[in-house]
């Protein structure tokens, strides 16, 4: 019997091929319209294990409703499509958990730089973020201004945190992003030895000093641009409060919003980039 052509279901759980500890990270961001581009192919089921596959500008999908098994073959292509990153610095905090459920209600994938002493009062919420397919990169153990450190004082800032980030997620982050935005060569010499890219940031919403919602929503969103970074801080409900009306106001302007390391791509280790190149 030849396999049926179906619908799309409503909600179809779709990641990338990843190592099984990863096959979430590119989840949400690839469920979007967007981000996969126009089908190319009908819906084909009633392949092994009653699974179903269709092909798309951008990817290949298959998922699987018996066994809940998943895939997407393809690259989020942010040279194309219109991409942006969350970015969220300084926890994990209390409100951590309330944003991750944000972000995994609306779809949408962000990258978290955590400060190194924090993860360990978080671990479950540390790791479930990296779960639902967020990034959990590099902000120092404890927040210095890293250029007033010698190279031993920033290796040890830089590799303390990613040895917390490694043990309770799997694995070590790929980028850093150093405190206030501050770096010198030491910095950048020091991160790529560790096999960090350096993160900057191309919006700032002020969150931490304005502690305004609607101020909060404002600056993220009207200063948006493709290839952009946006820097936002995990400690406050204020900012909380603003994500998903961020989400969705990105979102009606044709946004994917994409981790750090989609947004810019073929990221090089000791390379500065505060947005798409």
């Amino acid at each position: 019997m030849a396999p049926a052509e179906t619908a799309v279901p409503s909600s179809v759980p779709i990641t990338e091929a990843l190592s099984p500890g990863e096959e979430a990270i590119a989840a949400k961001a690839a469920a979007s319209a967007s981000v996969l581009g126009a089908a190319t192919s009908p819906v084909t089921c009633g392949l092994a294990d009653d699974g179903c596959s269709q092909t798309f500008v951008n990817a290949s999908v298959y998922w699987s409703p018996p066994t809940g098994a998943h895939w997407m073959r393809g690259v989020i292509d942010c040279a194309r499509l219109k991409c942006i990153a969350l970015t969220f610095d300084d926890g994990p905090s209390q409100y951590t958990s309330r944003l991750v459920d944000i972000l995994d209600a609306n779809n949408v994938n962000a990258t978290f730089f955590a400060v190194g002493q924090n993860v360990g009062g978080y671990p479950s919420t540390v790791r479930r973020s990296y779960e639902n397919g967020n990034e959990i990169m590099n902000h120092s153990w404890s927040h210095p201004d890293l250029t007033g450190l010698s190279a031993s004082g920033v290796s040890s800032e830089l590799s303390r945190t990613s040895d917390a980030i490694g043990s309770t997620v799997g694995r070590r982050p790929t980028l850093v992003r150093p405190p206030y935005g501050s770096y010198n060569s030491t910095v950048t010499s020091v991160a790529g030895q560790q096999g960090m890219a350096v993160i900057l940031w191309n919006n700032d919403t002020l969150d931490w000093s304005n502690r305004n919602t609607a101020t909060i929503i404002s600056r993220a969103t009207s200063s948006a641009t493709p290839g952009g970074i946006i820097l936002m801080h995990d400690l406050y409900p204020t900012t909380v409060d603003a994500v998903p009306t961020i989400i969705g106001n990105l979102k009606a302007r044709g946004y994917a919003l994409v981790s750090v390391s989609d947004v810019i791509g073929n990221l090089q280790p000791g390379r500065v980039y505060s947005r798409r190149p």
